[in-house]
């Protein structure tokens, strides 16, 4: 059996690779309506306008835990920010290794998430950001930021999207992966780097 896939765009945020029999409510109506580039294929993050500078205040409620998480608070050491999706496939497929990683790394780097919520259900196992990250094995401090947060403060256009960030909270690289596979590795080498 073949799967259609189709771009959602959630709060402005491509995700591509969405079966299409999972393209439903709002985000496909906007998929389905828009004429841009954008639900063609993914664009490239503008956060890389980002690089050498501080990394913007960011604060969400704690997807896994209780209260608000301060990205500041978190800072101190080299940081990987992390935006993802639960709707997004590609983001199913990249954060367990992700998860993975932040579990392995020792105390000189860390790996922070963080989410947006369209307002639609996912996938089984994938029908809120909670649920997402309990799929994913997440433990890493992750967050549920605004739409305005990741869009307009750091400039993310398409997920999964990482932003490498050194330990005086400068965001030292952008990394958009082609291959969801490739973003783990991709982080793991980045922390190595600013670390």
């Amino acid at each position: 059996m073949r799967r259609i896939l189709v771009p959602v765009i959630a709060l402005g945020i491509v995700a591509m690779g969405v079966p299409a029999s999972l393209a439903t409510g709002a985000a496909a109506d906007a998929c389905s309506t828009s004429q841009s580039q954008s639900c063609a294929a993914p664009r490239a993050a503008t956060g890389k306008s980002l690089v050498g500078r501080p990394a913007p205040a960011t604060s969400g409620s704690n997807v896994i835990g209780t209260g608000q998480l301060e990205l500041a608070s978190l800072l101190g050491k080299p940081t990987a920010l992390v935006f993802w999706l639960y709707t997004c496939p590609h983001c199913h497929e990249a954060m367990p290794a992700v998860a993975r990683l932040a579990n392995k790394l020792g105390p000189n780097a860390q790996i922070v998430t963080a989410t947006m919520d369209p307002g639609v259900k996912g996938p089984k196992g994938y029908e809120t950001p909670k649920d997402a990250a309990k799929t994913f094995g997440l433990s890493a401090p992750t967050m549920l930021v605004s739409d305005a947060t990741a869009r307009d403060s750091w400039g993310v256009s398409s997920v999964p999207v990482a932003y490498v960030i050194d330990s005086s909270g400068t965001i030292r690289k952008v990394i958009t992966p082609t291959n969801p596979a490739a973003l783990a590795p991709a982080i793991k080498k980045a922390l190595a780097k600013v670390g």
